[in-house]
């Protein structure tokens, strides 16, 4: 299934990532607390998570989901997001989508090869992305950046949304899991400095790699129901 093949592709890119020093094997993540999700609504789950976060704290907190498809993540993330004061939700899509423009713009052709992601291109590519600060109509918020010139909020869908993007960035996703998990890992750290509730929601495989003591795991202990909900999904959308 699904699952099975994206975390196939995911361990080969971390495992990638790891043979060449750029994150350690041993990613130090305690535990996530596990949530059976079964005869549950989505607010309860919320609500589960949210009990189990501090309250009134200055500093935010950094929520890390994860789960198989089919046990409600991205529901829970929406049903967070609005209880949650000063909640962003971090996805590393964007990272790659950036790090993928720069890296197919360098090599000038329209397929990358693993071949062509060479470790000084990505290096040049990580070394070219930083995450600021910027205010923007009076309220502090924080952009990932392109040389120093492009927020990535204004080409998030165009420039970074076109089939060139798109085709390759499981090809360069491949050779960058490891970079990208370390600017997602400065970045979350940056934004809770800051008061931000950040969500990020999940492969275990990567989000181990963010330091956090609310890590959360949606479980369905009876596999067969997860397919029941999986194909329930698939006839709403």
């Amino acid at each position: 299934g699904i699952n099975a093949e994206d975390d196939v592709k995911l361990a080969v890119g971390v495992n990638y990532s790891i043979s060449k020093g750029v994150i350690d094997k041993d990613h130090g993540a305690n535990p996530p607390i596990q949530i059976d999700v079964v005869g549950k609504s989505a607010d309860d789950v919320a609500n589960n998570i949210m009990n189990r976060l501090p309250k009134n704290s200055s500093e935010g907190s950094i929520v890390v989901l994860v789960g198989l498809s089919g046990t409600g993540k991205g529901t829970t993330v929406k049903k967070l997001q609005a209880m949650l004061p000063k909640v962003i939700t971090w996805s590393n899509g964007n990272a790659f989508r950036s790090l993928t423009h720069l890296i197919a713009t360098e090599v000038g052709k329209d397929k990358l090869t693993a071949e062509d992601v060479t470790p000084a291109l990505v290096k040049a590519a990580v070394e070219k992305l930083s995450f600021e600060q910027f205010t923007d109509k009076g309220e502090t918020t924080f952009d990932v950046v392109i040389d120093k010139t492009t927020r990535v909020a204004n080409i998030q869908n165009t420039t970074l949304k076109t089939p060139l993007i798109s085709c390759n960035v499981p090809t360069v996703a491949e050779q960058t899991q490891g970079e990208v998990i370390l600017f997602a890992r400065k970045a979350v750290e940056i934004l809770t400095h800051h008061g931000f509730n950040v969500i990020l929601e999940g492969r275990a495989q990567t989000l181990n790699y963010i330091p956090t003591e609310y890590r959360f795991e949606l479980v369905m202990p009876d596999v067969k129901l997860l397919g029941q909900r999986r194909a329930a999904q698939r006839i709403v959308a």
